[in-house]
């Protein structure tokens, strides 16, 4: 089974990766439970630190005085969902990290500007376009990971595709996470790299 979203889609498919609590019952009766998130305008962050520095390569607390509630829920831990209340943020981030998810970031899903991109406080505290963001997340997941963490999330930039879900599903990567599709089975769609950190 996989669960598969795109732009404000893709928000909704990466908050429910991180807040459901069927994930494991679901795999315990052998459903291969997966999830691709492509081209979010937002992460969730499981703790008030983000992206810092002129590269975006170190993390912080956010300056409340630009942004006080950066760190309220959708974009962080505060004032979660009433059905992950009782939880912390580093529990929930180590639950995740044994999921399988699939994250797709467009190299050309670049606009600071784009019509439909969050230009919320919260969420330019993570950064000022899509796939900087999808970047800040990924080092972020890593500056997480404690030794022995058992990761099961894979990352894939999209080369030359921007904000466009048809192009995004229908890359070699993309088709892979949500069809199966094996990348010979695909030549004419777009090509996937490691994510550029």
């Amino acid at each position: 089974m996989t669960v598969a979203g795109h732009s404000g889609g893709a928000q909704i498919v990466h908050r429910y990766a991180v807040l459901n609590n069927v994930d494991e019952r679901v795999r315990a009766r052998g459903i291969d439970l997966r999830y691709v998130v492509a081209n979010p305008s937002s992460y969730l962050y499981f703790t008030p630190v983000r992206p810092a520095g002129a590269d975006g390569r170190s993390f912080a607390p956010y300056d409340k005085a630009v942004c006080p509630d950066y760190d309220k829920y959708r974009y962080g831990m505060q004032d979660i969902v009433p059905y992950a209340k009782g939880t912390n943020g580093l529990s929930l981030y180590r639950r995740y990290a044994a999921r399988q998810v699939t994250y797709l970031a467009g190299t050309d899903d670049n606009d600071p500007n784009h019509r439909v991109l969050d230009k919320a406080c919260g969420a330019e505290a993570e950064g000022a376009t899509r796939l900087q963001r999808a970047r800040g997340y990924l080092r972020y997941e890593r500056y997480l990971a404690s030794p022995g963490l058992v990761m099961r999330h894979r990352a894939y930039e999209v080369v030359g595709v921007g904000h466009d879900q048809a192009r995004m599903f229908g890359s070699q990567c993309g088709a892979r996470a949500v069809f199966g599709m094996a990348e010979s089975a695909n030549p004419d769609g777009a090509a996937c790299r490691a994510p550029q950190l």
